[in-house]
This record gives C-alpha cells, structure tokens and sequence, in this order.
C-alpha cells in the first residue's frame, strides 16, 4: 500500500510541522528537511526527545505539550519510540503523520489506519517540498471546486 498523492497534499496543506528525530547531528537529513520546510513557509519545532520527555507511564511529555496549532508530525525514531509517539499523537488530536524510512513499520500503519490517521511513509517529502504551497494550495481548491463539479453533473 502507497499513500495517495491526495493524502501526501492533505499532509502539505497543514502550516505548522513538528519534527521529531533522535539525530543530534546538524547535518542530518532532520535539520535539512526542518530548513527547507521552513523556507517554503511552514512553522516547524524541532524535537529531540530525551529521558527527561517522558512520564513513568511512558508518555512523551514534549508531543502532549505541543500547541493546538501543529496538526502535522514527522517521525524519524526508531518504529517502538515512534509508535509511543504515535500514541500521544492520537491522544493529542494530531491527525497528519509522515513516518521517515527508519520509523515506518506495518504496527504503525495498522495504528494509524485504526484511528484514521494520514500517514505517509516509503516517500521522501524534500520531492513535495519542491513545489511551492500556493500550487498545493491551487491544486486543492482545483480538486474542490472543478473536479466536485464534474462528479455532480
């Protein structure tokens, strides 16, 4: 199963991203996506979980305190830690999740399925980056408006 270019432009239309990686390298592949992102107009945090992010019940303190605003998540965890996160994503109402290549696993897809997340994965999203928002922003009131209006007749 691939995700449908649809569900990737429902994940491109959200305005605030968090990333959350366990990479403290300043030339990973996180920090160029979270620069690039940011100059295509997105608001991005930028999260590196340690210990001290998590309760004694195993809940990840830094995704529950996230405001309301930031609807979209890019997981670049290992699949057990991104699947914790996965959970305080549904519990917090985050419904747009993009699992990097080291996160993804069928567990997750399953979970995300069961609780109607959109999820992304096996894609690389610096290629839907490439294309500024307006287009995506054109493209969804395209699909809107012309195609709706098709399908009605």
């Amino acid at each position: 199963m691939v995700p449908s270019l649809n569900a990737i432009h429902e994940f491109m239309a959200q305005e605030n991203v968090v990333i959350i990686t366990d990479n403290s390298d300043p030339k990973n592949y996180c920090s160029s996506l979270k620069d690039k992102l940011q100059r295509c107009g997105y608001v991005v945090k930028y999260i590196r979980p340690s210990l001290d992010d998590f309760d004694e019940e195993g809940r990840c303190l830094c995704v529950h305190k996230l405001p309301a605003s930031f609807s979209a998540l890019i997981i670049d965890l290992n699949p057990g830690a991104a699947s914790i996160i996965m959970d305080e994503a549904i519990i917090k109402g985050i419904d747009h999740v993009w699992l990097l290549q080291k996160s993804y696993n069928s567990i997750l897809r399953e979970k995300a399925a069961d609780n109607q997340i959109n999820l992304i994965f096996n894609q690389n999203i610096l290629n839907y980056l490439e294309i500024p928002k307006s287009i995506h922003r054109l493209y969804v009131n395209y699909e809107k408006y012309a195609v709706a209006g098709v399908t009605r007749k």
